[in-house]
């Protein structure tokens, strides 16, 4: 008895470190440049912005974040930015996907530009 709680014990105890380690190894930690959060895609030299901290009401998304080529708004990234008044992709010459609801409920946007180069403007982005 005393020797299958301990393997019971034993178990367990391995369960919960392997439970953490995979969380910990699946956690994104976001980059933070110029006000934009973005994780940088597989490839190694393009990224997708998934969020916005910068309180302007005019945001131009450019083409580069650092060294990394901006090729995506990410769902929800901007998701009710209300602040956000103009909003530009004129820099943004390598962007080709503007994400499921990124700049749902974004009320306040009055100019918007948006450039030939996208190749993907998915369901909702610009919904209220």
């Amino acid at each position: 008895m005393k020797k299958t709680v301990k393997k019971i014990t034993a178990l367990f105890i391995v369960c919960i470190i392997f439970t953490i380690s995979v969380c910990q190894a699946s956690a994104k930690s976001y980059l933070t440049l110029e006000g934009f959060q973005f994780l940088v895609n597989d490839d190694g030299v393009s990224a997708t912005v998934y969020g916005y901290d910068n309180h302007t009401a005019d945001v131009v998304v450019p083409s580069k974040l650092g060294s990394y080529n901006i090729t995506a708004i990410g769902n929800y990234a901007f998701y009710e930015n209300t602040s956000i008044s103009v909003l530009s992709f004129i820099k943004a010459i390598h962007l080709e996907k503007i994400g499921f609801q990124s700049f749902y409920g974004c009320t306040g946007i009055k100019y918007l530009y948006i450039p030939e180069c996208i190749k993907e403007l998915s369901y909702g982005s610009f919904a209220n």
